[in-house]
Order: structure tokens, then C-alpha cells, then sequence
């Protein structure tokens, strides 16, 4: 072909009223993309389009068109998508999960009564109400403060369904909730995953009356209580909890609850935690090791120097690299050279040594990227 004869390439995008036409296309992949598009240009006329391609005979097209409504962020959408989550008849599963979603990220504080009353609906399909409670996740403490969420707590409710409840319960900080959340954490007969989400959601509820609750709940047998109550008291943020943190992090067993140890003590930044997190970097599980240096990075103490100098020959190269991280964040740029001078020596054509130089060298970079960027 000459380069008179050649067609000229172009990106051009279809008009609005072509996109209009591509609506009607045969092919559904056509009108998702036509849909699609329309989305993208951020045009204020193809809410009435997409408004009406709710009514598509294809699940997938309805779906890409509530995405397109709620990228648009136009209220208009509010009543169709009110519209689609009622109509258990002729509307797939999967369309009106996505409208339950999508009205709670639309802020449609009218559609709050329906997102829980759909929620509550035991006849409703187990997903919807999923989706209608993840929608009312996204309003704010007094719009849902006044909500019946405490039916959740009832045991006849699908155990997935009240996980989810319970962990909004806090999430929310719902006025009213701190009984049922504490009677849902001792109850023995609950399922460890409701009574873990009920500490989780005493943590983040902040309300100082939690903290005995959540202290007398670290002994508990399931793994899973322990772990998310030993976090719950990170959120919590009261200092009190340090000793008892400080127990859990030398007699507990399970690594997920030493994790959680490390990561509360982390966020409460307390001295005295400092010697017993020393002796903690002596676990056998490299990620209890690499949660324990990030807590002893973030109190900052001088006396983790010298152990996390040691930890720079762990032989978990993400370890090593981590230690390095925070050693920067102890001693600043005096860690530097000290860095390179143990970069240069190593040597050796071993795993282990590969491994540390290549995790020294990121480090390394990074430290200096770091202060480059910010003087």
C-alpha cells in the first residue's frame, strides 16, 4: 500500500448519538461498551440512557450500567436503582446486589429504610442482603443510628450475614450497641467468627468501657477470638492494656495472636514494651519477627539498635529488608553507611547471601530515594 492509499489511523471516540445507536446494538458486548463509554465522557444526557438500559434484557448490560450510573454521580439514578433492588421477579441476583451497593456508595439516604430493610428480609436471597448491608455501611453514624441493626444479633440470621452486622455495628459507632456487642463476645455459644467480629467491633466503637471486656476475652480458647481482641486493643488505644498485651506477646502460642501482639503494641507506642519485643524477635515465625520490627521502628527506642543490627542476618530476606527500614526510622541517615559497610561484605554465591545482599541493596535504595525526595 502507498502512502497516498494508506487510511489514516484514528482514536477518535463515537459522538453521543452514535453512542446512542450502539445502545441498540444486537451484540451485548457492543452495548456494554457503548454503555461503557458513555460512563467515561462524564456527559449529563447519558444518565437518561443508562437509566434505560436498566431495563436491558441482559444481566451483564444492566450491571455496566448501574457501574455507569454510579460513576456519574448523578441523584437521578437513585429511584431506578430503588427500582432494580425491589424487583425480586425479573432482575437477576448478581443486578440487584450491585444496586444495593451502588446506592449505598451514592450516599441515597432515602434508600436507607429499603438497603435495611432488604438486609433484614429472611425470604431475600442470601447475597442481596450482603450487598444491602454492605450499602448501608457506607452512611454515617446518625443516619443509621435510629436503624433495627440490632436484629442481627439474632441467632436465626445466617452466620455470614451477622458477621458482617456485627463488625458495622462498630464500624458505625451505632449508639446502643456495647451490650449486645459484649454479650455477643462472651457467649460461648457463638460462633468464634461473630465473637471475633464483636471484638473487632469493640475496638474500632471507641468506647472506654470496653476494655475489661476485651481483656477478659485474651485468654479465650478459639485462636481466632484471641487474635482479633488482642488487635481490638490497638484500636481501642488505652495504655492500661500493655501488660496484658506484654503477657500475650511471651505465653501465647499461636503466631496470629502475636501478630495481633505486636501490632497493638505497635499502635500504642509504649517504652515499657520495648525489652519484651527484643526477646519477641527470637520467634521462629518470620512474620511474627517482621510485626515485631515495625512496633520497635514505630516507639523509636535506641535500645532496638543493636537487635535489629543482629536482625539484618535473619534468613528471611523480607525480614532483613524490614529490619533495615527500621533502623532508618530509629537512627535517620546515620544507619547508611552502616548499611553499605555490611553490603560490601557480604559475599558468597549461597541462597542466604543473595538473598540478604538483594534485600540490603532495595533498602539501601529506598532509604536514599527517601531523603533525596525530601531533603
Amino acid at each position: 500500500m502507498t502512502e497516498e492509499t494508506q487510511s489514516p489511523i484514528t482514536t477518535e471516540q463515537p459522538n453521543f448519538e452514535q453512542l446512542l445507536l450502539l445502545l441498540k446494538s444486537k451484540n451485548k458486548e457492543g452495548r456494554c461498551k457503548a454503555v461503557n463509554t458513555m460512563a467515561e465522557s462524564g456527559d449529563s444526557r447519558a444518565v437518561i440512557a443508562l437509566i434505560e438500559m436498566l431495563h436491558d434484557e441482559t444481566p451483564v448490560v444492566q450491571y455496566t450500567a448501574i457501574w455507569g450510573l454510579l460513576k456519574l454521580e448523578d441523584k437521578r439514578a437513585i429511584p431506578p436503582l430503588m427500582a432494580v433492588l425491589q424487583n425480586k421477579r425479573s432482575v437477576a441476583t448478581s443486578v440487584r446486589s450491585q444496586a444495593a451497593e451502588s446506592l449505598g456508595e451514592l450516599k441515597a439516604v432515602q434508600a436507607l429504610e429499603l438497603l435495611c430493610a432488604v438486609a433484614e428480609d429472611s425470604t431475600e436471597d442470601l447475597e442481596v442482603r450482603q450487598a444491602a448491608l454492605e450499602g448501608v455501611s457506607y452512611f454515617n453514624e446518625p443516619q443509621v443510628d435510629k436503624l433495627p441493626l440490632n436484629c442481627f444479633l439474632d441467632k436465626t440470621i445466617p452466620t455470614d450475614l451477622r458477621y458482617d452486622a456485627v463488625g458495622l455495628l462498630g464500624e458505625l459507632q451505632v449508639k446502643g450497641c456495647f451490650d449486645m456487642l459484649v454479650v455477643a463476645l462472651q457467649d460461648q455459644s457463638e460462633p468464634g467468627e461473630i465473637r471475633a467480629n464483636a471484638a473487632y467491633a469493640l475496638g474500632v466503637l471507641d468506647d472506654e468501657r470496653a476494655l475489661q471486656p476485651l481483656l477478659d476475652a485474651l485468654d479465650n480458647k478459639d485462636e481466632e477470638v484471641r487474635a482479633w481482641t488482642t488487635n481490638a486493643l490497638g484500636h481501642l488505644g488505652n495504655k492500661q492494656a500493655v501488660p496484658n498485651l506484654l503477657k500475650v506477646l511471651k505465653y501465647d502460642q499461636s503466631n496470629e495472636v502475636l501478630k495481633a501482639a505486636a501490632y497493638s503494641l505497635g499502635e500504642l507506642k509504649d517504652e515499657r514494651a520495648v525489652e519484651p519485643l527484643i526477646e519477641a524477635l527470637k520467634a521462629k515465625n518470620w512474620e511474627v519477627r517482621w510485626w515485631v520490627i515495625g512496633t520497635l521502628g514505630d516507639i523509636g527506642d535506641e535500645l532496638a539498635i543493636p537487635p535489629l543490627t543482629k536482625a539484618l542476618n535473619d534468613r528471611s530476606g523480607t525480614v532483613i529488608g524490614w529490619a533495615a527500614m527500621n533502623l532508618e526510622k530509629i537512627s535517620g541517615t546515620r544507619i547508611v553507611p552502616i548499611l553499605e559497610a555490611i553490603l560490601e561484605k557480604t559475599s558468597g554465591s549461597n541462597k542466604l547471601s543473595q538473598r540478604k545482599r538483594k534485600a540490603l541493596d532495595k533498602a539501601l535504595t529506598s532509604i536514599r530515594d527517601h531523603y533525596s525526595n525530601h531533603g
